[in-house]
């Protein structure tokens, strides 16, 4: 009896053929396989190898649960690699988990071609990221990548970047707002857009340079569409957008020095007609606004003061969505009911003592309905700006959404959440002290404006 069970603590997970292991492995979820991958080399070359993908799906196709997206923010990429040099970048990525209520280390993003190293945007299990003015996907579990054609020959930096990823047709599509522009005349370029006028569209079912069928839109360039609808006059980009429930809202400076969002319709490949700006703040000289999707809705944090100082910040709600001048929206409520919900609605002032320009933006006005839901508590607001101003890598807030929670990133030492169904601020915890002499070891670490889903779909094109 004593020789039986000494053999039995003798047997180990490693004792285990690796076919065995690998089946036992591919029933669990995606966001417990992100945490063994860890526990050793052997687990971590068994999910990352090519056919643990395939039996991951099989196994898991009988629960729609266990082959959810794992969403993790705020996410941080370091810069370099260990020791601060080389070509290849974010080696070390870290996010936090929400459910586990902890940091997690991501899987390494080294396999990126070289000098790949500016983050977009990310969705659906993909991360897309730029160099130049080319684009790359990449699917961070499978390190499946996939280059875009080049765009454009010079890149701004206002031009935002959406993905949509449909897993069941296995495609994605690349939206990309904001004006790009070439200035360079050769032929070699002919294959390039001259000029976007405000919004670029690639889709993966639809490699080969074609035509829309819509009028609306024209080929451009390798497989990305110029679409010829124009956005509302009289604003520029702004630094932030946000895709929520089929629009893409922009974030828009008027011409008036005003704040608001241009809505675009992704279906209908069209610009609303209606700027939904923010109510003015006369008592600041100083202004950081971000555009961001919650919970089904359009947010925007802002942040106003003197002198480049933040005084306070706070979270606005945009209540209508999706509102053209041709569809109105429902009256709003009378002012005493408004009053009483915080509710924020700008209506036009008298047509005839304004301009041509100004009455136009007057009567854009009138559909903007935000909500100021909450402020951010002076006691985080002081601490932001103690850690925001004395971290010499941090040159702006880094704002991220995802679920139920907004966070505000300063640098890597403090992340502020709201969560948007407990009207609640809270502070997440900080790094352990491995985590941070990894951070130290690779450069630093940059928090991204997305959250990072990792999936084992993958609708990427590897030839």
């Amino acid at each position: 009896m004593d020789e039986e069970e000494n053999s039995r603590e003798e047997v180990s997970w490693s004792d285990l053929p690796e076919d065995v292991m690998c089946r036992v492995l591919a029933r669990l979820p995606v966001r417990k396989l992100v945490q063994v991958r860890t526990v050793c080399k052997q687990w971590n070359s068994i999910i990352t190898s090519s056919c643990f993908e395939e039996l991951w799906t099989e196994q898991t196709s009988s629960s729609s649960s266990s082959q959810e997206a794992a969403a993790y923010f705020p996410l941080l990429l370091c810069p370099g690699e260990g020791g601060g040099g080389g070509t290849h970048y974010h080696e070390f990525c870290l996010a936090y988990d929400h459910t586990a209520n902890q940091w997690q280390r991501m899987p390494s993003l080294s396999f990126l071609p070289p000098g790949v190293r500016i983050p977009m945007t990310g969705a659906g299990g993909l991360l897309c990221f730029r160099r130049d003015t080319s684009l790359f996907l990449c699917n961070p579990l499978t390190k499946a990548i996939q280059e875009l054609p080049v765009i454009a020959r010079n890149w701004i930096h206002y031009a935002s970047v959406h993905l949509i990823v449909d897993k069941r047709a296995k495609a994605f599509k690349v939206i990309v707002a904001g004006k790009l522009r070439h200035n360079s005349s050769s032929s070699s370029s002919s294959s390039l857009t001259d000029a976007f006028g405000s919004i670029a569209i690639f889709e993966s079912s639809s490699c080969s340079c074609s035509s829309s069928s819509s009028s609306s839109a024209s080929a451009a360039g390798g497989g990305w569409r110029s679409i010829d609808s124009l956005p509302p006059k009289g604003f520029s980009y702004g630094r932030t957008a946000a895709m929520c429930k089929g629009f893409i809202y922009c974030e828009a400076i008027c011409y008036n020095g005003k704040v608001g969002v241009a809505a675009y319709d992704v279906e209908r490949e069209r610009w609303n007609d209606v700027i939904h700006q923010v109510p003015p703040d006369d008592n600041a000289d100083y202004e950081l606004s971000d555009v961001v999707e919650c919970g089904g809705w359009i947010w925007m944090v802002v942040g106003r003061g003197y002198g480049g100082i933040i005084t306070r910040i706070y979270i606005l709600k945009l209540l209508l969505l999706g509102v053209t001048a041709t569809t109105p929206p429902p009256l709003p409520p009378p002012l005493s009911q408004q009053a009483a919900a915080g509710v924020l609605t700008l209506l036009p002032a008298d047509a005839n003592s304004f301009s041509n320009n100004q009455e136009e933006e007057e009567i854009a006005q009138q559909d903007c309905c935000w909500r100021r839901v909450t402020d951010l508590p002076n006691e985080l607001l002081d601490k932001l700006r103690d850690v925001w101003f004395g971290e010499d890598e941090s040159s702006s807030l880094a704002i991220v959404a995802h679920g139920s929670r907004i966070c505000i990133a300063a640098g890597k030492s403090l992340m502020l959440v709201y969560n948007i169904i407990h009207d609640s601020w809270s502070v997440l915890p900080p790094f352990s002290p491995w985590h941070w002499k990894a951070i130290d070891t690779y450069g630093g670490a940059e928090p991204t404006s997305f959250p990072v889903e990792l999936s084992f779909s993958c609708p990427l094109q590897t030839n």
